[in-house]
């Protein structure tokens, strides 16, 4: 038996306009203890042994009322910090079964988590979600991983109900993601790969979220690794 992996979760609000959350993650590290080289030169010396290690999932503070003198923006969000990309948060919300497996993308290479600001959430009409939105720029590193670059990366989401929602994902719904930036890499190695990573669905969820059913179709470059493979 073994325990691999924990959150903690704390969450606090001074007032209605702010919301703090740290969540600080316990994992079991694997690997070697040969040296991690950045840059031409420049090294650090891995002591790595299966430890159990800490280390922060998220760390961000919510703006929850910039919007607020709006109706079809007052669920709006203004989020700083370590925080959730537009894609895989929402796409587990849909899919629902993050414990059996990865959504394409977070499988496929693109993390759950990354620092940047994102500004987010759903435009209302006579009580009605008919579009969500998020937008941000982040890091090109995840949260589990030194930033080297000098650059960062640009991602999107745009989910339309052309019917109306009642919930985040109730109804027929298309969704179209991007994301755009660079492969991280130190500046005085010259290199600035660009990677691309693209996103289409189309998706339908009951009014009781019991059942749903979605497609997906997905679009990279220089954006696809093989760790998650084996």
């Amino acid at each position: 038996f073994d325990v691999n992996r924990t959150y903690l979760d704390f969450s606090y609000s001074p007032n209605s306009d702010i919301t703090f959350r740290v969540t600080p993650n316990l994992y079991r590290q694997y690997g070697g203890a040969s040296a991690e080289q950045f840059g031409k030169v420049a090294a650090t010396g891995s002591t790595v042994n299966g430890n159990l290690a800490l280390r922060v999932k998220y760390a961000y503070v919510d703006f929850n009322k910039l919007f607020a003198h709006s109706k079809a923006f007052s669920k709006d969000k203004l989020t700083f910090g370590q925080q959730q990309q537009p894609l895989t948060d929402w796409e587990e919300g849909l899919y629902g079964y993050r414990f059996v497996n990865l959504t394409p993308w977070n499988y496929l290479s693109l993390s759950s988590t990354y620092p940047g600001l994102k500004l987010h959430g759903p435009i209302m009409l006579h009580g009605k979600q008919y579009l969500d939105y998020e937008v941000g720029v982040f890091n090109d590193q995840s949260f589990h991983a030194y930033e080297t670059g000098d650059k960062k990366q640009v991602m999107a989401r745009l989910s339309y109900y052309p019917f109306g929602a009642i919930s985040k994902y109730q109804g027929f719904g298309l969704t179209g993601f991007v994301d755009y930036g660079y492969r991280d890499a130190a500046p005085d190695q010259n290199i600035n790969v660009p990677i691309t990573r693209v996103a289409a669905l189309v998706h339908y969820t009951t009014m009781s979220n019991n059942y749903g059913i979605a497609g997906e179709y997905d679009y990279g470059r220089n954006a696809f690794s093989i760790g998650n493979l084996y």
